[in-house]
């Protein structure tokens, strides 16, 4: 139907007169641009007759590489927060292990203290003895 008097679809294709040297590549040009034309206004009488949002095969693969672009982001994200999680999982094992070494240098200093301590007794013990041989 016709948008405009409401009386039936109407969509007109415009002849273009072949020239009488045109060779065929230019005859199927013609009939291609032709086609495309007719296409496009069919296509916007449709679009005024549903009442959609006209969606153009430009706007069609903008949408689909928007799409593409949107997945490809949410899977980098993700990556990134599988090895951000890696490496904050890698941290704490770390620094777990660096506390459990610093806790292993006390004891060892402490045990290196009560020998230095035991030693320093077994000297006095020593020199005591020796005086009390005397």
């Amino acid at each position: 139907m016709d948008v405009k008097t409401n009386t039936g679809l109407v969509v007109s294709v415009e002849a273009v007169k072949k020239p009488d040297s045109a060779n065929k590549v230019q005859e199927l040009a013609a009939m291609e641009e032709a086609l495309k034309k007719a296409t496009e206004e069919a296509h916007k009488q449709r679009v005024a007759l549903t009442g959609e949002t006209e969606i153009t095969p430009t706007t069609q693969l903008t949408q689909a590489a928007t799409s593409v672009e949107s997945r490809a982001l949410q899977q980098l994200q993700q990556k990134q927060e599988s090895q951000q999680k890696a490496l904050l999982d890698q941290l704490a094992n770390e620094e777990k292990q660096r506390q459990m070494e610093i806790h292993q240098n006390e004891e060892l200093e402490a045990k290196i203290a009560s020998a230095e301590k035991d030693r320093q007794n077994e000297e006095l013990l020593s020199k005591t003895r020796a005086i009390e041989l005397k």
